[in-house]
C-alpha cells in the first residue's frame, strides 16, 4: 500500500495535510507459502469506496515483466482503510481523490462494498466481528 501511495501522490499529501493511515479491518486468504527470501510481486488495486473507507483487494504472486501474467498466486488479502487527520476526523474518499486532482465524481462512479461479490464474506465477518469486540467481557 505505500509503494502505492507514494506512486499516486497520495504519500505526499497525507505528510502534507498530516493525515494518517489507518487500517480498519484486513483479511488475507493463503494459497501458496512465498519461499524464504524469494521474490514476490503486490498487486494492489482499489475496488470500492463508501462514505468512509477505501477498500482494496492486495494480490501477492510470483515477480513477473510487463504484460506477463504471474506463475503463481501466493496469497490475497482485502483491507478496509481509511485516512485520518490530526484532530481524528476522518477523510472522505472524495476529498482523499480531490487532493489528487481527479475528476469529482470519481468516488461516486466507483463501485460500493456491497457490490463487489468478492466482499460479501468480508463484509459480514467484519460486522460480526464488531460487535464481537464492542459486547467483549473478560471472564
Amino acid at each position: 500500500r505505500w509503494h502505492l501511495s507514494a506512486k499516486n501522490g497520495l504519500l505526499s499529501a497525507a505528510l502534507r495535510r498530516k493525515w494518517l493511515f489507518m487500517v480498519g479491518s484486513q483479511a488475507m486468504r493463503y494459497r501458496r507459502a512465498i519461499p524464504p527470501f524469494a521474490k514476490y510481486q503486490v498487486w494492489t488495486v482499489l475496488d470500492s469506496v463508501d462514505d468512509r473507507w477505501l477498500y482494496m483487494t492486495q494480490t501477492f504472486t510470483s515477480p513477473v515483466k510487463e504484460g506477463e501474467t504471474p506463475k503463481r498466486v501466493y496469497a490475497q488479502a482485502t483491507v478496509r482503510a481509511i485516512l485520518v487527520g490530526t484532530n481524528g476526523e476522518k477523510v472522505s474518499p472524495e476529498d482523499i481523490f480531490a487532493e489528487l486532482d481527479t475528476p469529482a465524481d470519481v468516488a461516486g462512479r466507483m463501485k460500493k462494498p456491497n457490490d463487489v461479490p468478492a466482499y460479501d464474506g468480508f463484509l459480514s465477518w467484519d460486522a460480526a466481528v464488531d460487535v464481537d469486540m464492542k459486547n467483549f467481557k473478560a471472564e
